[in-house]
């Protein structure tokens, strides 16, 4: 399959489960290094990393999710890149409460994939509010310096994007309920290696 009739298919099953398509990114192989490629026809090879970005939208509200998968054996170096940016994920997600900055939460996942070597390869913000717009307040990036309020929703998403080789990113939709808990609102973690 190409990754064009991947999107086609995700989009489909948004749609089934009622809820409507935005941005289904499929990303394979080579393009999988280059954060927000548009799907191409470019087809899917034994050995390939993918990433898989899809926005939707249901009752107007954004959902923002994204996994890295492998088709067959990973490539050299891949566990070891995506332990840490799962790493860099699950404690970022674990340092947010109500009153904390978006540049702390960022801080945490880029320590952790700098501690681990990759530093120079995180190239965006950790995250991104969502609700009614798709990336909105509140930022989780090096700049953003205003506290995260109760109320709040918005993505982690940590990546390491090698260049010619391959990229993982793994995002989550996090939200900070008017009671002060934090949650997250989603727990789809399919299986990392897909048999070829």
């Amino acid at each position: 399959m190409t990754e064009t009739e991947i999107a086609k298919l995700v989009s489909s099953a948004i749609s089934d489960a009622g809820a409507e398509p935005k941005d289904v990114l499929v990303q394979s192989g080579p393009n999988s290094v280059i954060p927000h490629w548009m799907p191409s026809r470019r087809r899917i090879e034994v050995g390939d990393v993918i990433v898989i970005d899809v926005t939707a939208t249901y009752n107007d509200y954004y959902g923002d999710l994204t996994r890295t998968l492998v088709i067959g054996d990973p490539p050299s170096e891949f566990w070891r890149v995506y332990d840490l940016v799962r790493r860099a994920h699950d404690e970022a997600i674990a340092s947010i409460r109500e009153g904390v900055t978006g540049s702390y939460v960022d801080s945490i996942a880029r320590r952790v994939i700098t501690e681990g070597g990759y530093g120079q390869y995180f190239i965006h913000r950790t995250g991104h509010g969502i609700g009614l717009e798709v990336h909105e307040e509140p930022f989780i990036s090096q700049s953003y310096g205003k506290p995260l309020p109760r109320g709040s929703a918005f993505t982690i998403e940590p990546g390491i994007y090698l260049p010619g080789r391959f990229g993982v990113r793994l995002e989550s939709n996090v939200v900070i309920r008017l009671d002060g808990r934090v949650e997250v609102l989603d727990n789809y973690w399919p299986d990392v290696i897909i048999k070829a």
